[in-house]
């Protein structure tokens, strides 16, 4: 089922709190919007609108989602290994007007920051590795942020392809990331009668999604389609009845 694969992915699932039962929610439009442009040339963004209602919320509220973009700084100094996939994997990212991820990236920083946005939800696979190119990169980008961001690891931000899934990759990297009896607990409870959960945001599956998970509530999920082709999901949370 897609809503397990999605949150299956390593766990890259944002789950907002509210004080009571969702509400009421509506998909507020879908399209491009705006145009990015960078070294790699002028890219249409493609953003996704979604209104959320929350009884008890004063205020509104703005959060730009953003997931599996699988940004790919090449550098010297790596290994032949990781030399050798970055060069297969780099090429595949590239969005419709052929500009890659690490130069879409600074564009959504842009975005969030004019637009001020109330914070930046990263939802996994933001860089396809790693690599310490990757993460001085990634440590650059997101200090530009005006607004604080939530960042969930996917299972490409923590471990290279060869070592997932592996106990070398669990030691190395990330321990008990993994789904086991303790992921299926996470997910029933997700969906509990008493669960505090409204919305979650997943990613992984590189396709946009909107859905609720079943269980003894239904809990509205919105799956991120790939960064990497320009997309993003902007929630607006408001007050409602």
């Amino acid at each position: 089922m897609l809503q397990r694969r999605a949150i299956g992915h390593a766990f890259a699932v944002i789950c907002l709190l509210g004080l009571a039962a969702l509400t009421g929610c509506g998909n507020a439009g879908e399209g491009g919007q705006k145009e990015g442009t960078g070294p790699g040339g002028a890219w249409e963004k493609h953003i996704t609108e979604e209104t959320v209602r929350l009884k008890g919320i004063e205020g509104e509220y703005t959060l730009l989602f953003l997931t599996d973009t699988h940004a790919i700084v090449q550098s010297q100094g790596a290994s032949e290994q990781e030399e050798a996939n970055e060069e297969a994997r780099y090429p595949t990212f590239f969005n419709e007007e052929g500009v890659p991820p690490a130069e879409q990236f600074p564009e959504w920083v842009r975005y969030a920051n004019e637009n001020g946005v109330d914070a930046v939800l990263l939802g996994g696979d933001i860089i396809d590795t790693p690599s310490e190119a990757n993460l001085r990169w990634l440590e650059e980008q997101l200090g530009q942020l005006d607004m604080p961001y939530l960042y969930v690891n996917g299972n490409h931000d923590w471990t290279y392809p060869w070592e997932y899934m592996t106990e070398a990759g669990k030691e190395a990297y990330l321990r008990g990331i993994y789904p086991n009896e303790g992921s299926e607990r996470f997910v029933s409870l997700t969906t509990a009668a008493d669960s505090p959960v409204e919305l979650v945001l997943a990613g992984h599956v590189h396709f946009y999604d909107r859905d609720v998970i079943e269980g003894e509530r239904q809990v509205l999920q919105l799956v991120g389609g790939a960064g990497s082709q320009g997309n993003a999901i902007l929630v607006h949370i408001t007050g409602g009845e």
